[in-house]
């Protein structure tokens, strides 16, 4: 009877024992958690050790958690979008849409996502330069909003007037850091301008500080088209030019540092090599666009961005 007792006693205190660390304490971590998401911190994510039931359950509250999340972005989105819908802002919107028409000899994919309601500090277009030559330019002016918005339309007009009277791409750069920012030193942008060359079968970039496009050729060889210069802003000294060769085939994607920047629930970037593994080899303009732009929803769960992201792509047919 004594064993027995002893034998009850010690069985009790060691379901007690394993009952507080594979039961109790777990689901006094999860309550933590609830409280901490519940404090305001969405964005947590609730991951549990423990019993299969109990992972489950906290599965299932961070189902309703990432649910809570978009349903709130949604909403911001709304509310944003209504109170961007002045007629003044619905110009500037139309202003930063490209206007530029590729030649046949070009394949080309563009997608523009605003980070918050209809208007991007973003922008693309394509000039025409002369038969055969065409320049690729995109740019991202710091800040998103109607603000950032009205100094890429003055971003956009001095680039494109400046190349329209010929200037070399330096002189493009310092023009629209000149009178686009002088007044406002706080503020800067980013610039890539691609001059692609259809009858030498090469392609010149001129960056100011903007992430470097993707050069892949049809051989299956990569190029990152590093920046050549600082940002444009008043006080940057000078840019340069470099030449790669473009023929047939090869393909070129250029984006704003929204989509390389773009995080998952961990706070990872989805980075250049998000970007690189996104590519299929051989693929068109659309495809391409497409696979990367459904790589970037994959790794972000569709969460909402903080940036603006641009993209373009483009194949020589």
């Amino acid at each position: 009877m004594i064993v027995a007792a002893g034998t009850a006693t010690v069985a009790v205190v060691g379901l007690a024992v394993a009952s507080r660390r594979w039961v109790v304490r777990p689901i006094e971590r999860l309550g933590a958690a609830l409280h901490h998401v519940q404090a305001g911190s969405l964005h947590s994510p609730l991951v549990l050790d423990g019993p299969a039931e109990l992972r489950a359950l906290a599965g299932d509250a961070d189902a309703m958690r990432q649910r809570l999340v978009e349903q709130i972005e949604s909403a911001s989105r709304a509310r944003e979008g209504l109170a961007q819908g002045a007629p003044v802002v619905l110009d500037i919107r139309r202003a930063l849409q490209a206007a530029g028409t590729p030649d046949a000899a070009l394949d080309l994919r563009a997608v523009v996502a605003t980070a918050e309601g209809e208007i991007a500090g973003d922008w693309w277009d394509i000039a025409t330069l002369g038969p055969d030559r065409q320049v690729v330019i995109i740019a991202d002016v710091s800040g998103h909003g109607a603000a950032a918005g009205l100094l890429a339309t003055q971003l956009k007009s001095a680039v494109l007037t400046s190349l329209a009277l010929h200037a070399g791409a330096p002189d493009v750069l310092r023009a629209a850091a000149d009178h686009v920012f002088a007044g406002q030193p706080d503020k800067f942008a980013t610039l890539a301008m691609l001059d692609i060359d259809l009858g030498a079968g090469t392609v010149s970039w001129t960056s100011a500080g903007h992430p470097p496009p993707l050069l892949i050729e049809h051989t299956g060889e990569v190029h990152w088209l590093d920046a050549t210069g600082p940002l444009v802003h008043p006080i940057a000294t000078s840019w340069t030019t470099r030449v790669r060769s473009f023929r047939p085939g090869d393909l070129l994607v250029i984006y704003s540092d929204g989509l390389t920047e773009a995080r998952d629930a961990t706070g990872a970037e989805f980075g250049a090599h998000g970007l690189r593994a996104a590519i299929r080899d051989g693929s068109t303009a659309e495809q391409t666009a497409s696979s990367i732009l459904d790589a970037l929803a994959e790794h972000t769960q569709s969460r909402r961005q903080l940036d603006d992201v641009t993209l373009v792509v483009v194949r020589r047919v």
